[in-house]
């Protein structure tokens, strides 16, 4: 049989043992080549044994598996895909991993999302696609987490229809709108881009302290294109003329997130954030 290699890097001996066992009860054609529990053994196992799937745990012995990312990365191209384990609650690693389009499972283990998670990495594994993008999400996840907050979160993967990912400048985003089940992404350019993702999706990642707010259920604004607000008939001008309706509670609190805004000195001359909306609507 032509079995698919994985391998787990975990530092918890229980937890090694539990993924193993959820593996090969539940797979016949993937074969766990090896555990490892620290950085400097996660990256020997993976040199020696070119796993085609690891299953990794974000903190291990001697680091964090993003160490072992890295590593890998600066020798040379990676060519296996990645699963990362999240603890529910862990809501920062979370969304670093949403924003890089990679993905991960909760522990406590779901069975049923960790094996429809597991067969897409097999089937992608099986595939041997090319890499470059898929390393190029790695290293916007090794970003996320190295970087100070003004850089981590410039750019973001959108998934797209046919399984396509396209990364996109947070900066170049005018708009999401809600489209039935998929969004749609306005960037500054004029062009649109379909997300399979809904808005509520994007709602989780893109907030206020990275410059974007939600002005109606259906709509999401980067502030860097608003122009004007009209609170009492409840809509935003963008800085190419549209018109956008807010709705009642959505332009409440905008005005309300405005005026405290106008009060706050650390946001004075912090590119991209609300001082700019702030100079355009008051000075």
């Amino acid at each position: 049989m032509d079995y698919c290699k994985l391998a787990i890097i975990e530092d918890i001996e229980e937890t090694q043992q539990m993924l193993v066992s959820f593996v090969e009860t539940n797979f016949n054609d993937v074969k766990v080549v090896g555990c490892a529990d620290s950085v400097d053994s996660a990256i020997q196992l993976i040199i020696s044994e070119d796993p085609q799937i690891v299953l990794m745990d974000i903190q291990i012995f001697g680091g964090s598996s993003l160490d072992v990312l890295d590593a890998l990365l600066k020798a040379g191209e990676i060519n296996f895909e990645v699963i990362f384990i999240t603890a529910f609650g862990a809501e920062y690693a979370s969304k670093a991993l949403q924003y890089s389009a990679i993905e991960f499972i909760h522990k406590p283990l779901d069975h049923n999302e960790a094996k429809t998670k597991l067969e897409a990495a097999i089937y992608k594994a099986r595939r041997n696609s090319d890499k470059k993008l898929y390393n190029e999400q790695l290293k916007v996840l090794i970003q996320y987490f190295t970087s100070n907050h003004s850089e981590k979160s410039n750019r973001i993967a959108l998934h797209l229809l046919k399984g396509m990912i396209q990364f996109v400048e947070l900066k170049n985003i005018v708009m999401l709108q809600t489209d039935d089940n998929t969004t749609i992404v306005s960037l500054s350019d004029g062009k649109k881009l379909v997300s399979v993702k809904q808005l509520a999706y994007f709602g989780n990642l893109l907030g206020t302290d990275i410059g974007f707010f939600r002005i109606s259920q259906s709509i999401i604004l980067n502030t860097l294109y608003i122009e004007k607000f009209n609170p009492s008939d409840k809509y935003v001008t963008l800085t190419n003329g549209e018109k956008v309706n807010s709705s009642r509670r959505g332009s409440k609190s905008f005005k309300d997130y405005i005026e405290e805004s106008k009060n706050l000195h650390h946001l004075k001359n912090k590119e991209g954030l609300i001082s700019n909306l702030l100079s355009r609507l008051f000075n």
